[in-house]
């Protein structure tokens, strides 16, 4: 069978499933010549440059978990997103292997819903949704409330938003889907996700807050609550899943003669009780501290150095392969230099970055990273 409509979850020029000798070879920066799409991640290529926008610089570090950068990019689990299929994780960032039919096949059903403003940037939207798979007794009956509301104090320069969507679900048809996993080591990859129905009777509510200051210094907080409250039959096998998230990080830049300095301060707390009953649940909290100075040297040339220092603390039990307790210090510095070339604009790189890990259950271990990269591009005479 031949499907006239593609699946193409990441809206991006390449297809997601592979057919032979069928379409043009497109050259992207995954890869070069290729008929079929090599990292499909939808959701989290905002600008369609083909690149995961939690892995900006293209390395084997995403950008949550590496030094200096970690400090704009949080981890996406601290994101809010709905979940209308009720398989944990947030429909924008889904990928099937299905074709991108309005509806999937199979399934019959309506989501009907009404909205109300009650006050300027405050609404409140109340839904059901009734969905059946054919030819089966599974069905997903949600009925859903959704709140948000952000006001802004230009006064205080202070912005507050906050959303809240309580749920009432009977949900037991399997979801199953990709989602793209920015794994350290790896460019990224596609990870497989078992829906384990964790829904088929339960009370759910996502609670999200972000509040943003920015008068005297910029402060930010996030927070995420999000948990399953089983009901009926379904508490007997299932625990209360939930995800508890708190990011709080505050910049403050100041200039010192030549210099451009900036103080930074992140914190992340985060604390999960998983649904099955037999996994462990995790808890921890980590701090970053970080020192970024810069100057120019001469109008085409500029320095850049960083300190970064970073505890962790695992709150809960330590199994091997979660969070170990323990410090991380980060020295890095880095030239800059811009130059043109019969119309393209050069920019090269050259800096080295020194790590020393000591984590309180193994000796303490230093490497050293040095780099040089060079970008061209199309741009004026500097």
């Amino acid at each position: 069978m031949y499907e006239f409509v593609d699946d193409n979850d990441d809206q991006d020029e390449l297809p997601d499933w592979t057919r032979r000798y069928h379409g043009p070879r497109v050259n992207t920066r995954q890869g070069i010549g290729l008929l079929t799409d090599s990292a499909v991640f939808p959701g989290i290529d905002e600008n369609n440059d083909d690149l995961s926008d939690f892995n900006r610089n293209f390395n084997r570090i995403p950008d949550y978990a590496e030094p200096f950068l970690r400090f704009e990019v949080d981890p996406p689990d601290f994101l809010f997103g709905m979940d209308m299929n009720n398989n944990g994780v947030i429909d924008r960032f889904e990928d099937d292997s299905e074709a991108d039919y309005p509806y999937k096949r199979g399934h019959r059903g309506y989501n009907t819903y009404v909205g109300v403003e009650i006050a300027p940037d405050i609404n409140l939207m109340a839904g059901r949704l009734d969905e059946r798979l054919l030819k089966t007794a599974r069905e997903n009956a949600t009925t859903y409330l959704l709140l948000t509301a952000s006001e802004k104090f230009p006064r205080y320069n202070l912005q507050l938003r906050l959303i809240v969507n309580p749920r009432k679900v009977a949900d037991d048809i399997p979801e199953d889907v990709f989602l793209w996993v920015d794994t350290p080591g790896t460019f990224g990859e596609s990870r497989f996700i078992r829906d384990q129905l964790v829904a088929r009777d339960a009370f759910v509510n996502t609670t999200y807050i972000d509040v943003r200051y920015d008068r005297y210094i910029s402060f930010t907080t996030k927070f995420k609550h999000e948990q399953y409250t089983q009901l009926g039959t379904a508490a007997e096998d299932l625990s209360n899943q939930r995800f508890l998230g708190v990011i709080n990080k505050a910049q403050y830049p100041l200039h010192l003669r030549s210099w451009d300095l900036t103080l930074n301060w992140k914190q992340l707390y985060s604390n999960r009780v998983p649904a099955d009953k037999g996994a462990l649940q995790t808890s921890d909290l980590t701090e970053i501290f970080s020192l970024l100075a810069g100057r120019e040297i001469n109008r085409n040339m500029s320095f850049t150095a960083g300190v970064e220092y970073e505890i962790a603390n695992n709150l809960g039990e330590q199994p091997e392969g979660f969070l170990e307790d323990g410090t991380t210090l980060v020295l890095a510095g880095q030239i800059a230099n811009q130059s043109a070339y019969q119309g393209y604009a050069l920019t090269t790189n050259v800096g080295l970055r020194w790590t020393r890990e000591d984590l309180d259950s193994a000796p303490a271990s230093a490497k050293l990273f040095t780099f040089i990269s060079v970008f061209a591009g199309l741009g004026k005479d500097l």
